[in-house]
């Protein structure tokens, strides 16, 4: 679905061991490009949460002048989410009749039935994903299969969606701190993974942000609030998004220009499809750490042996994703 996820969990502490990998910090960034995945993999029945897994324990941060002594192209594995907030639909929009309350809507992919549930001034367990905040505005509401399925759903009452700016300081709502995963707005989508069939579990059992189960698929919207406005929607940014599945977190790291490549292999749109370096064939790889989405594999390499430098903005390349887009028209 949209975004490609770099590999940045690994297997969480079980029981009856004593050492666990944490969740590394990611940096958003608002300019990059969503795009479904179902259109990226036809055979995904959902787009816009199924991403791409780096074989690499993680991503290297902001490159320096010092390049790496080795370089290497990795091939990306596919992650099969099963629901999704799609992020740019995710708005607070002040109420007509009072501005200081502000409704939450967004938009989801669901494959199968999920639960939403709404926190406010939370912190999520970097090892658990158990979340413990201030208030819950919305607890496990039903949200049936289907593609753009539209939140707030019409048998919820206004405060299941409603913030009350009242109940916050500013910097309460306008602040995070990404290093202990701490925001102002948790937006949490919980479904029924592959082994609950299995273990005859249920939705229902699920307790409001308890602590994930092997049983359960789940992904988990962070935001920060902006100042309300009587007129428009308020500024409402998303600064994480991560998902737990098979007993992993990953988290979710959106990528330059892939929007634009998969509408160019489908004939949509006024872009072009075709690596910037050769200008013949088809980009199926994206450059780590700008993740721009640019290149064949064979320019990729070729650029690796050369400048070892991304040729859309000139940063040092510190390594490569494969990325397979499918070609023709999506199912």
């Amino acid at each position: 679905m949209g975004n490609s996820a770099s590999r940045r969990g690994r297997r969480q502490q079980r029981q009856g061991s004593s050492s666990y990998a944490e969740d590394e910090s990611i940096t958003q960034n608002e300019d990059v490009a969503s795009i479904p995945t179902g259109q990226v993999n036809p055979r995904q029945e959902l787009p816009a949460a199924v991403g791409h897994v780096s074989p690499q324990p993680q991503v290297p941060g902001p490159a320096s002048s010092a390049l790496p002594k080795q370089t290497n192209l990795h091939q990306t594995t596919t992650v099969r989410n099963l629901v999704n907030l799609k992020k740019q639909s995710l708005h607070l929009t002040p109420r007509k009749d009072d501005p200081q309350v502000l409704e939450v809507s967004f938009t989801i992919d669901a494959v199968q039935e999920c639960i939403v549930s709404i926190f406010l001034v939370g912190k999520e367990d970097r090892k658990t994903g158990q979340i413990s905040a201030k208030k819950i505005i919305c607890e496990n509401a039903r949200c049936q299969v289907g593609m753009n399925v539209q939140f707030p759903f019409p048998e919820l009452s206004c405060d299941q969606y409603s913030i009350r700016m009242s109940d916050f300081s500013p910097d309460q709502l306008r602040s995070a701190d990404v290093t202990s995963f701490q925001y102002p707005l948790f937006v949490r989508l919980e479904t029924l993974a592959d082994k609950a069939a299995a273990g005859h579990h249920d939705l229902s059992e699920r307790i409001v942000g308890a602590p994930l189960t092997s049983w359960i698929q789940c992904q988990t919207t962070c935001a920060v609030v902006g100042e309300p406005s009587n007129i428009e929607e308020d500024s409402c940014k998303v600064v994480r998004q991560r998902i737990w599945v098979h007993e992993l977190f990953y988290d979710l790291q959106e990528i330059y220009g892939i929007t634009e490549a998969n509408q160019a292999s489908h004939g949509e749109g006024d872009f072009s499809a075709d690596c910037v370096v050769c200008l013949t064939n088809r980009k199926n790889t994206t450059v780590l750490p700008c993740r721009h989405f640019c290149m064949c594999n064979e320019c990729a390499k070729a650029l690796l042996r050369r400048t070892r430098t991304c040729p859309m903005c000139r940063l040092p390349i510190s390594s490569v994703l494969q990325i397979q887009i499918q070609q023709g028209p999506v199912s």
